[in-house]
């Protein structure tokens, strides 16, 4: 894991709060479809960030590499999905080893 992601996190308590939500509703989604994509609509509300802000952290967090997003269209709209860095930055895991890399790229 990179030093600068734990770093930024400690310094943007609202990046860490933000990357919580998706996380814990990519857990919920996973438990209840098993199958689920793990694609999060945009949350527009996380509690203790002035909405107005949260522009500007999914920025953020997509700039460092923490979340990443797709347009789904105008059925689906903007979609947020952690990515494995910003999972270990929150999680404090560890760099995965080559072995799970090369499982995840399987």
């Amino acid at each position: 894991m990179d030093e600068l992601d734990i770093i930024q996190l400690r310094r943007n308590p609202q990046w860490r709060a933000t990357l919580q939500v998706y996380y814990d509703l990519q857990q919920q989604a996973q438990e209840q479809t098993p199958d689920a994509s793990g694609w999060i609509a945009r949350q527009t509300a996380v509690p203790g960030i002035d909405p107005e802000q949260l522009s500007s952290i999914h920025g953020k967090l997509i700039a460092f590499g923490m979340l990443k997003f797709d347009v789904g269209g105008r059925d689906v709209g903007v979609q947020y999905q952690l990515t494995q860095q910003g999972r270990r930055a929150l999680l404090g895991e560890s760099e995965p080893s080559q072995e799970t890399e090369l499982a995840e790229s399987a």
